[in-house]
């Protein structure tokens, strides 16, 4: 178990925090028991189908970050890697797919608390599947689609990347001499295909980082010469370089890591062993071993690039590339997706570069002294860092300043090329590797790290090779014209910022400086302002400490962790990339709070419409010194900016403010709620694309003290109370937002209530509906008298709506975090949404839901008060604000609750949102059902018309603002033998303890039954609109919309959590503190402002919310409860909505569907079933599927008969599009992949589409059918009931209706037969009447049975099947099974003979050619007989586009 709480969990609201930290351990231990169950059971069978369930759980467990036991995760690996190394065969992929993804999740994140013990074989056995060429290669038999085959070999080569540490000892020694014999012969792929395993599996770490003896048969010295023999002997081949490189970086690394760790440690030494130097002597250098091949590797380096200089090759000699075999490609290619997806020569030269950078860096050692007595002068280092002699780590840097010239002309912002991305990869490789290896190395030595007699780096060569670095920044990469190149420069720079402050930060003042005072230099300011963003702390904590170190009122204060004055040789250092030109160090340093302090008034006008990059780059400096320099406006700290903050907030907003009013100019037309609006936002709001707008406004007015925070509310309150700016509400709204956390009773107070006063008093000047409550009114009493549902003569002009808008938008935004504050204003808020809700707009109806969803968040949900806390001082920077780790951030709530404030709501505000979901909640399901007592509007009275639409509109919006407003938070059906699934429960571990992690996101209100009420009421209204109103597109959607949200409670907050996550991840990565930072504790992780942890903490409660109602499976739960009604009515009108002739309509219940899809199992069946009659093209398909919605009988409604089978014939092609896009989403497709019962149905459904004769629905359907088999590999063995076989505990409820069950007699000699036979079955199941189904009528009648019309030779197809039975029940002999294949083939081929249905014969046919390989003189039998011939029907038969023809040849080459 981890030390230390992390923040996550630590900072969340303390009585959710108390009970996840007192749970879910005991959860997760019911998890892994139950795990253990499962596969017992599975064992027995042959298959680990039952244990997938549980897959999703123990992954939402590993990142929920609790403290769970370590000997539970051990156990829960142990199992999950018994279920991987069990394979049987192609079935068992995607079962081995899905635990090796969960294995490799906790191994990443449990790596050093686990104590696991990993055997290589079986995992080697595993990928050479893959590998027919491979040494004890078994080959994978039978068929198995490209996609389910791809995805199997990436889950692999992770699970065994992250396994490596946990091999045995002696590991690295079996490995090589397995593989040595493949490199006998390195002119034959054996020898490429051997490199790439020996660097995937060969173990080259020391666990833990402590002192270890290395496996006792390995010897790196012999080992590394004869490899390095190996690499030269093929001098062209990109994929052979990245292999060797790959190895000997990371064996560089552990080397160092070992040697760093063998002279710190004051254990006693280990028992000698044989091969290798005994530990109690000093270990050698690791660079002895390096030493003589060093120009080699170097040159290999340089090699990596390609470039056209000296004797590496350049592009032109792409044609001399020794290319690998088609499977190595495969299997070892998909291992480099991590770093960039382009085509495989590219990848290869992207690994090449990243770990030759690698290499040179954990190459690095400090000079060695001159022996005792010896006359040999130090090796020092001349001014512009390099060695002056050769000689130990001289040598190196030495190699490197060779690279680096010949590599500082490609930086040039002139010279671009195909290099350039390598050259990025390189740049960043270098840096990433330098801080990890100064950080590894200061907390393996401790306090003793630079002030003691060390190995570790010491400043002087870590500032020699930044030196060399900033050579290839300064003036070149940072100012690219490739974005990307420019963008990593910059970070670089600021980590180089971190670790030599004197030697890198004259060079970005510089560099800043220059751009913002030279006219011609003013297109490299944007670069510019970006690298001061991320180097200001840095620059900051330089001038704290060199000012802490002057005050002697900070004498007390902890000694700065790093001196300046010996930041790196040769005193000032001037050579290029240290600042020529610039005052002294001490002159800089001096005035650092100054220059920045000048920045931010300098950079005002950077504030422009006209130049987005130059804006952004400006607000993430603001950024990043408001997250450092603490309270704003407080004078009482003698190391405060000088600026006049009140003349800066002043220019500040107006800049805003005029930006605004520009990006409204530059599209007016946009108006608020149009769909081109809603996709066309302005770069402020595109955070993901890295924009830091709200969180710089937000930041900055929390820190503001009082007088500040006061002139902005007024600032603020004179322009939204004389300006309506159209089309830029989203982003006046977000500053709104930010004051309105930053003083919600300010802001409500002279904000929120003027906006709120204007937009009503508009409203209540003009004509309004009583749509709002037609139940109740007088006039929906006069119009149930005959009066039409007619809108009011004067409606709003386009200005007036406008202006609602623009209010209604500040409103809302003003609402959320208000909390408390709102109480004073409620009666005001009520009214304006009555109000907005009885408008004649659809617009102003939309905002009033927003308004009211984000009214009733405000009310019941949990969020932090103090986000933007303030938690104190750097101890060793006078000035400058303290940033975090996860360890310091558990340190500070180490048995005291979080530094966060949360929002609870209190009695008050809770009976205020009961109230309101009770008025627009029950109000909304009351007008729904006097609306379902309405008749048809006449489409003669357009104003009727659109009357009606408003009213079903303005309640179905009452209702998604009520569901999406309370989410988790209003109780959700029941799910469990009539209790209500929670996600705090008791403290015991019961049968009714939902094994799911514990989150909510507020507080509970409301009653279960407001869901099943609200259900049934939607389900009529589904069926009236469907039948009345079926043109309705937006109305249509809006109910498919209302019914998500009504039964998958967590899918908002999860969406929310991951958007947010995305944005704050990205954010925290331009405001962190690297770990290797000398003012970081050792062993901390990197530092961030406490805002970000801040937001991560909420992210992570929305998150844990979403988990803990979606899908809950509780202990001794072995199938998922049956389907509520509520559930089955509200997935019958989804099913329909998805196949309704309108694609609009279609997408929108196609989302809802998917989520309750996965969240009910057994719905998939229902789907599958209901669906499939759409995918055939049956005529009157669609009718059914409504009349069942209606609860009607298949043969009622004979007036309308006539009129159905017409709509049928138009809907038919829009019907099988929308069921062929249900049939391709995540849960139905594994369903048919994996379950004999669904695929039955589905290959007979593709088969019979062929009376579909519309282009598009053939190849919509030709698309599942390629997605199909791309991803299949072959079910659970099955077993007919009836034939005699023995019987098996019933393990699904439902299987008696198929008459199938599944079968554990797939094994011994035998299987192979019995499952070829399954599959002759499946496809004769769908020529003949299936018992307990459908039975065979005679030959001639002209009846169905399965979707196909019965022909001659249907009576042989059931004969048929009694012979195929047996075997496919896998009893008897071999011999008999033989026998019964053999009477197969005979029918088979009766059939083929005597059928007159062309489909028939080929049926027949491929029955034919795969029962005939069953036989014993036969080849290994396999799937893809039947898949290739069922292939060859879709795409010889049927009009395709052309964009199929890429996926028919990687069907066949699969194949």
């Amino acid at each position: 178990m981890d030390s230390y709480a992390h923040p996550n969990n630590s900072w969340l609201p303390p009585d959710v925090a108390a009970q996840a930290e007192r749970e879910e351990p005991r959860r997760f231990h019911a998890v892994v028991e139950e795990v253990q169950a499962a596969w017992k059971r599975g064992k027995e069978q042959g298959h680990g189908g039952e244990t997938l369930k549980w897959v999703s759980v123990v992954n939402s467990f590993v990142a929920s970050k609790t403290r769970l036991e370590i000997a539970d995760l051990q156990l829960v690996s142990e199992t999950a890697l018994d279920i991987i190394t069990s394979y049987r065969g192609p079935r068992d992929l995607f079962t081995q797919i899905r635990w090796s993804q969960c294995v490799s999740r906790i191994l990443r994140k449990h790596r050093s608390s686990l104590s696991l013990s990993i055997p290589w074989q079986p995992l080697y056995s595993i990928l050479v599947i893959h590998l027919p060429s491979a040494p004890g290669s078994t080959p994978l038999r039978g068929y198995v689609g490209a996609a389910l085959l791809q995805i199997h070999i990436n889950a692999i080569t992770e699970l065994i990347r992250r396994s490596r540490r946990f091999f045995p000892p002696g590991s690295a020694a079996d490995i090589w001499a397995f593989l040595r014999p493949q490199f006998a012969d390195v002119s034959s792929n054996d020898a490429l295909e051997a490199a790439a395993l020996l660097n995937l599996f060969l173990p080259t770490t020391c666990r833990h980082l402590a002192p270890y003896e290395e496996d006792a048969s390995s010897q790196w010295s012999v080992w590394v010469p004869e490899w390095l023999s190996l690499w030269f002997s093929i001098p062209q081949c990109t994929f052979w370089d990245a292999q060797w490189l790959s190895i000997l970086s990371r064996l560089a690394k552990h080397q160092q890591l070992r040697h760093q760790h063998q002279t710190t440690s004051s254990s006693p030494p280990p028992p000698p062993s044989p091969s290798l130097p005994s530990s109690s002597s000093p270990s050698p250098n690791p660079l002895s071993l390096w030493a003589p091949h060093l120009p080699f590797l170097f040159q290999k380096i340089l090699d990596s690039f390609s470039l056209p200089i000296g004797q590496s090759p350049s592009a032109t000699s792409a044609q001399l590339e020794r290319p690998v075999s088609p499977a190595c490609a495969r299997v070892f290619l998909s291992l480099l997706d991590r770093w960039q997806q382009r085509r495989a020569p590219f990848q290869q030269q992207v690994v090449r570069a990243v770990a030759g950078a690698k290499l040179a860096v954990w190459l690095l050692a400090n000079p060695e002294p001159p022996a005792a007595g010896s006359d040999a002068e130090p090796v020092s280092l001349g001014s512009d860092g390099v060695a002056e002699k050769q000689g130990g780590e001289a040598s190196v840097l030495r190699m490197f300043d060779k690279v680096s010239n010949d590599l500082e002309q490609f930086f040039h912002p002139s010279n671009g090329g195909e290099w350039t991305g390598l050259l990025e990869k390189m740049l960043h490789s270098a840096t990433y590797h330098l801080v990890k290896r100064i950080a590894a190395e200061k907390k393996i030595h401790g306090d003793r790290y630079l002030s003691g007699p060390t190995s570790a780096l010491s400043r002087a060569t870590t500032s020699a090779f930044i030196r060399l670095l900033l050579r290839l920044i300064h003036n070149r990469a940072l100012f690219s014209k490739s974005p990307n190149l420019s963008a990593v420069a910059s970070r670089v720079a600021a980590s180089l910022s971190y670790l030599a402050p004197r030697v890198t930060l004259p060079v970005v003042l510089e560099s800043f400086q220059g751009a913002l005072t030279t006219v011609t230099a003013t297109h490299q300011l944007e670069s510019a302002l970006s690298t001061l963003a991320l180097s200001v702390r840095p620059l900051l904590l330089a001038a704290g400490q060199t000012t802490q170190a002057d005050d002697p009122s900070t004498t007390a204060r902890t000694a700065a962790p790093y001196s300046m004055e010996v930041d790196g040789a040769g005193g000032e250092g001037a050579g290029e990339g240290s600042g020529e030109g610039m005052d002294t160090w001490q002159e800089m340093i001096g005035r650092a709070r100054e220059v920045v302090s000048e920045a931010m008034v300098a950079t005002l006008p950077g504030i422009d419409a006209n130049d987005p990059p130059k804006t952004l780059a400006t607000l993430h400096l603001y950024l990043s010194v408001f997250s450092s320099i603490g309270p704003i406006g407080d004078d009482s700290s003698p190391f405060s900016l000088s600026i006049d903050w009140s003349t800066w907030l002043e220019d500040f907003l107006s800049r805003l403010f005029s930006l605004f009013s520009h990006l409204e100019s530059a599209a007016p037309t946009a108006t608020v709620a149009t769909a081109a609006a809603a996709n066309e936002r302005s770069f402020l709001m595109k955070e993901a694309e890295g924009s830091t707008f709200r969180s710089t406004v937000s930041l900055l007015f929390a820190r503001l003290s009082p007088p500040l925070l006061n002139q902005v509310i007024s600032r603020v309150e004179r322009y939204v109370s004389s300006t309506v700016v159209r089309g830029c509400e989203e982003e006046i709204g977000t500053v709104v937002a930010a004051l309105a956390y930053a003083a919600p009773e300010a802001t409500c107070n002279r904000i929120l209530a003027g906006v709120m006063d204007s937009a009503l008093s508009l409203l209540q000047s003009l004509p309004a509906t009583s749509f709002l409550a037609l139940a109740e009114s007088p006039a929906a009493a006069a119009a149930a008298e005959g009066e039409a549902l007619k809108l009011p003569a004067n409606q709003l002009s386009t200005t007036q709506e406008a202006t609602v808008l623009f209010h209604m938008h500040l409103a809302s935004n003003a609402v959320p975090f208000s909390g408390s504050a709102l109480i004073a204003h409620k009666d005001r808020l009520t009214a304006l949404i009555n109000a907005a809700f009885s408008s004649t707009s659809q617009k102003v109806v939309d905002a009033a839901a927003d308004l009211l969803q984000k009214f009733l968040f405000a009310l019941i949900f949990f969020y932090p008060l103090n986000e933007y806390t303030f938690l104190g001082w750097e101890e060793s920077a006078a000035g400058v604000e303290r940033w975090v780790s996860k360890q310091a951030a558990a340190a500070t709530t180490q048995g005291t609750a979080g530094p966060l404030q949360w929002h609870v709501p209190s009695a008050e505000e809770t009976a205020l949102a009961t109230q309101l979901i009770d008025n627009y909640l029950g109000g909304a399901l009351r007008d729904l059902r006097w609306l379902l007592t309405r008749p048809a509007t006449s489409a003669s009275s357009s104003s009727a018309a659109t009357g009606a639409k408003l009213a079903w509109r303005v309640a179905l919006r009452r209702l998604w603002a009520v569901f999406s407003g309370t989410r988790t938070n209003l109780p959700d059906l029941t799910t469990r033998f009539g209790s209500q699934a929670s996600g705090l429960a008791s403290d015991t571990t019961g049968p009714d303890t939902p094994l799911a992690v514990v989150g909510r996101s507020g507080v509970s209100v409301g009653d279960v039954a407001v869901r099943e009420e609200a259900a049934g009421v939607l389900h009529e209204a589904c069926v009236w609109l469907v039948r009345q109103q079926r043109d309705d597109t937006q109305t249509l959607a809006l109910l498919a919309e209302v019914e998500g949200l009504l039964l998958n409670p967590g899918t908002l907050e999860y969406s929310d959590s991951l958007h947010g996550l995305r944005v704050v991840k990205q954010q925290a990565g331009l405001l962190s503190e690297p770990k290797g930072s000398p003012w970081m504790k050792a062993g901390e992780t990197r530092r961030r402002p406490p805002w970000v942890l801040a937001e991560l903490a909420y992210e992570h409660l929305l998150w844990r919310a979403s988990q803990a109602h979606f899908k809950t499976i509780y202990a001794g739960q072995r199938r998922p409860p049956p389907l509520s009604r509520a559930v089955k009515i509200v997935l019958g009108d989804l099913l329909l909505l998805s196949v309704h002739r309108y694609a609009s309509v279609q997408g929108v219940a196609r989302a809802s569907l998917e989520l309750i899809l996965k969240r009910f199992p057994p719905a998939v069946g229902t789907a599958l079933a209901q669906l499939a009659p759409c995918v055939a093209g049956e005529a009157g398909a669609v009718t059914r599927l409504r009349r069942m919605g209606e609860g009607s009988d298949s043969n009622g409604d004979k007036e309308n008969g006539n009129e159905g089978d017409m709509e049928e014939k138009e809907d038919r092609e829009e019907a099988a599009v929308g069921a062929c896009q249900v049939f391709m989403s995540r849960p139905i497709m594994r369903k048919i992949a994996q379950d004999w019962r669904s695929l039955a149905p589905f290959l007979s459904a593709l088969l019979a589409s062929q009376a579909i004769d519309s282009l598009k629905a053939q190849n919509s359907i030709t698309q599942v059918f390629i997605a199909f088999v791309s991803r299949f590999a072959g079910v659970n063995p099955i077993r007919p009931r009836g034939w005699g076989a023995p019987g098996m505990e019933q393990e699904q409820a439902g299987s008696e209706e198929n008459g199938w069950e599944l079968s554990g007699a797939n094994n011994g000699a035998g299987g192979d037969i019995t499952t070829q036979a399954q599959g002759a079955l499946t496809l004769l199941w769908t020529m003949a009447g299936a018992p307990g189904t459908a039975a065979a009528s005679p030959a001639g009648s002209g009846a169905t049975a399965g979707g196909f019309p019965v022909v001659d030779g249907a009576s042989t197809a059931a004969a048929a099947i009694s012979a195929v039975a047996a075997a496919a029940a896998g009893v008897g002999a071999v011999s008999g099974q033989a026998s019964a294949s053999s009477q197969a083939v005979a029918a088979s081929a009766a059939v083929a003979a005597a059928a007159t249905h062309w489909r028939y014969t080929l049926m027949a046919n491929a029955l034919l050619a795969l029962l005939s390989s069953s036989l014993p003189s036969a080849s290994p039998p396999s799937h893809h007989h039947i898949l290739l011939l069922l292939l060859d029907l879709r795409l010889s038969s049927l009009p395709l586009s052309p964009s199929f023809s890429h996926h028919t040849c990687l069907l066949t080459t699969s194949a």
